[in-house]
């Protein structure tokens, strides 16, 4: 009996037996890789180092990202005191209904802008570690949203945000009219420069309802610096408006205009408005 279990004790306390396995992995070709064998008598698969090495760098990278776009989304909100829109729940891509070959394309962009948005930021930020020269160019084209009122351009950015939500690097919403109010405001005053700062470096901006300000100098003049600003950080911006580039050009000069052009996608939505209600009787609707 005492002998059996020191048996027993001797067996489980053992280390486990290991061998030395080549295989060739897909990427990084041939790799020699020391595997153990279970208490089952199964041994462990091989695994390639340098992949996991890779993905090791890539986990914590990663973290790294969505701990500053976390601080980035939080510090805006506090710093303009403004909360994402009371309708921003509801829609998403799922839901978006394309009624025509133009929508579809549209909701086909804008669901891939989203849904790579993370490999696009980590090839940024190493190419910056790294200091490649192209660093800036890894993701800072944006997209720029016009067309007829209500074809869904403000409910695509929606959805875009959602899904950076989802992958843990939240960007920022903001009207135009709602973001000058704040810079300007005389009684409730903001730290402007603090503020452009944070714009310039919030991991994606959408600022919505472009052609719905002003259009003062000093407008433009911030207007381009949060642009110029998310350029020059690799940043991107999603800008949503009802103007054709004419009417752009008018409202925020061709100096502005330009470098929104040379940042972002341009998507056109043509379709009908869908906020034209179905007719009533005033007994239905009352």
């Amino acid at each position: 009996m005492t002998t059996d279990i020191t048996t027993k004790l001797k067996t489980a306390f053992a280390a486990p037996a290991s061998k030395e396995v080549t295989f060739e992995c897909q990427i990084h070709g041939v790799q020699t890789y020391t595997t153990y064998q279970r208490r089952d008598g199964s041994w462990a698969d091989p695994c390639c180092p340098e992949c996991r090495r890779i993905e090791k760098e890539r986990a914590e990278l990663l973290a790294e990202m969505q701990a500053d776009a976390k601080e980035r989304a939080v510090g805006l909100t506090r710093a303009l005191h403004c909360e994402r829109p009371l309708d921003f729940d509801v829609p998403c891509f799922s839901n978006y209904q394309p009624e025509t070959q133009e929508e579809e394309r549209n909701l086909s962009i804008c669901r891939r802008f989203a849904e790579r948005f993370t490999e696009r930021e980590l090839e940024r930020e190493r190419a910056h570690n790294a200091q490649e020269p192209d660093w800036r160019s890894k993701n800072f084209m944006g997209l720029l949203l016009f067309g007829n009122y209500g074809t869904g351009k403000t409910h695509l950015a929606y959805s875009i945000l959602k899904e950076l939500d989802r992958q843990g690097l939240p960007g920022y919403y903001i009207t135009i009219p709602d973001l000058f109010d704040r810079i300007s405001d005389r009684v409730n005053r903001i730290d402007v420069a603090d503020v452009l700062g944070k714009l310039c470096m919030v991991s994606c901006l959408v600022l919505d309802e472009i052609g719905v300000q002003s259009g003062d100098a000093d407008e433009k003049k911030r207007l381009y610096q949060i642009i110029d600003g998310r350029i020059k950080n690799g940043r991107p911006t999603i800008l949503v408006t009802n103007l054709d580039r004419s009417e752009l050009v008018n409202l925020l000069t061709e100096r502005v205009v330009s470098r929104v052009i040379q940042s972002s996608y341009k998507l056109f939505f043509t379709g009908r408005c869908r906020r034209e209600s179905v007719r009533r009787s005033a007994e239905e609707v009352f």
